[in-house]
Order: structure tokens, then sequence, then C-alpha cells
């Protein structure tokens, strides 16, 4: 594989566990009429695919033999934006909990 596709496969991987996380998680909050518990299901199952992410990029891109600094910076992004994506998916969660309870 070339650059681009190992780096378009990597962030379509990540959105693919974002959206199933967020998803699988809302749906638990729901489902058990628990925030916290959903967030703790949105956690567990987003660090497990953010990890197998990493993984397969690493692996994917020591074959390719990509630098390390462009390297450190994709993986840097994402640990950015990760922590991000929890503090929004929690008031996403606690925003959505609260409308569904009232109705």
């Amino acid at each position: 594989m070339d650059l681009p596709t190992i780096i378009s496969v990597y962030f379509g991987l990540l959105l693919v566990g974002v959206l199933l996380s967020g998803l699988i998680g809302f749906y638990f909050s729901r489902k058990l009429n628990s925030n916290l518990k959903g967030f703790i299901v949105l956690i567990t199952l987003s660090v497990l695919l953010f990890a197998s992410s990493i993984w397969w990029f690493h692996i994917t891109s020591t074959a390719a033999f990509i630098g390390t600094i462009s390297w450190l910076s994709y993986i840097g992004m994402v640990v950015i934006l990760y922590p991000i994506y929890l503090m929004l998916a929690w008031f996403l969660i606690q925003k959505v909990n609260k409308n569904y309870l009232f109705q």
C-alpha cells in the first residue's frame, strides 16, 4: 500500500471506531437509564478500537517505511483529539438521556 492509502484507511478506521463506540454507548446509556454506565461502555469500546487502529497503523506503516516524525504526528493528532471526543460524548450522552427521560 502507498502512504496516502494507508493514512486514508487509518482515519477511516478511526471514524468507524468513533461512530461504532458512540452508537453503542448511547444505546447502553438509554437501555440501562444510566449516563455513567453508557459512558463506561463507550470508553471501553473506544479504547479497544483506538488501540487496534494504532496497532494496525504501526504494522502497516512499518511495512511501507513511513518516517518517524510523520508517524508520530498522525498518532499525536489522534491522541490530542481523543479527550475532546470523550468530553463531547459525555455531554451528548447527558443531553440525550435528559431529553429522553422527560418524554
